[in-house]
């Protein structure tokens, strides 16, 4: 681990920033997190570290990185609570002018706060976003995270229309927030999603939200990690569909459903509860949870999504039409494919 923070610019011409850290038995990935938050390159910087109730020697190396940078500080949950009340118990701390959420088993660009927080003094923004990498455990690239067409600044309601259309997407990790926006205790204490709903209800309070095409940040999806959990709830989703329905409400009205709202419904709630059932459910508890969404779900509405959103209306229509018996067909052709991908790579050889 790095002996200091690299200071960096003028620390009077920058805004201050709080970095939160919630962690829960991260010991053997902790190490790696510290050291790149002491290579950020920043002036006028606290870091708050929030120990979830961890058993290992996460908080021990936590506390030897406190000691040794007075911008540090390390506070714990007593009891393991998840990354919802972790993150509001960080903001009870926080005293930056802004905020930036960062996961403990991910990397960043040691410029990422120095790019983020000239952009929101340049525009006085009330959040900035930038690009993520996403990488799977052993390194393979799996895509950018929001793949902005331009950058630009979005007003309040067009933050809203993004939002539901996906174009903004529920990630913490690659915003950086003015913290008077921010609500009290903004995250709910649920199994997953509880960053996308805490940041519907911050984006509420935003009025300029500027986006820059710059990828400063690689988001590591584990197999162990708390967003691939096996224990999702499905009424996770169900808190963030009313959520964002309170959010935009007239975006939501029977009579005037916007294309937007049909696409934020589609993708972030019914068929985001498909493949959490699919993948973290037993056959039995698969085949029920998918009966009842698709049984929700109507033709109309993924007709008219299907030019717009033409991948999302097409898995729609599957799931509407099998059912019950979507999960096992599509486990069935999972093997299948990864089967025929195997013997591809042996006759190559």
């Amino acid at each position: 681990m790095g002996d200091d923070l690299r200071v960096g610019p003028n620390v009077s011409v920058f805004p201050s920033v709080s970095v939160i850290v919630p962690f829960y038995n991260r010991g053997d990935d902790l190490t790696d997190t510290l050291d790149g938050l002491s290579s950020l390159v920043y002036p006028n910087l606290q870091v708050i570290l929030v120990d979830d109730g961890s058993t290992d020697n996460g908080p021990d190396l936590a506390g030897d990185f406190v000691g040794k940078f007075p911008m540090a500080v390390l506070i714990a949950n007593g009891l393991n609570r998840g990354a919802g009340a972790s993150r509001n118990h960080g903001l009870t701390f926080a005293t930056g002018d802004y905020v930036w959420f960062a996961d403990s088993d991910d990397e960043w660009s040691p410029s990422i706060l120095l790019e983020l927080a000239s952009v929101a003094r340049r525009h006085e923004a009330d959040v900035v976003i930038c690009q993520g990498m996403r990488v799977d455990q052993y390194g393979s690239h799996r895509g950018i995270v929001e793949p902005f067409d331009r950058g630009g600044t979005l007003s309040g309601s067009e933050i809203r229309t993004a939002l539901l259309d996906g174009k903004v997407r529920g990630y913490l990790w690659n915003k950086l927030i003015r913290r008077a926006i921010i609500p009290d205790n903004p995250f709910p204490e649920i199994d997953t999603l509880e960053d996308f709903c805490g940041l519907i209800g911050i984006l509420s309070h935003a009025n300029s939200v500027v986006q820059v095409n710059r990828v400063l940040y690689r988001y590591i999806y584990r197999a162990d990690s708390l967003t691939s959990s096996t224990e999702r709830h499905l009424s996770d989703f169900d808190l963030l569909r009313d959520v964002m329905r309170t959010a935009a409400l007239e975006e939501f009205r029977d009579d005037s459903r916007s294309l937007s709202s049909l696409h934020f419904d589609y993708a972030n709630w019914h068929l985001l509860k498909v493949r959490t059932a699919v993948a973290a459910f037993s056959p039995s508890r698969a085949r029920t949870a998918v009966r009842s969404i698709a049984s929700q779900m109507r033709f109309r509405h993924l007709l008219r999504i299907s030019i717009p959103y033409p991948w999302i209306a097409i898995e729609g229509v599957f799931v509407k039409i099998l059912g019950g018996a979507y999960p096992g067909i599509w486990r069935t052709a999972r093997r299948t494919r990864s089967r025929v991908v195997v013997l591809v790579r042996r006759r190559r050889r």
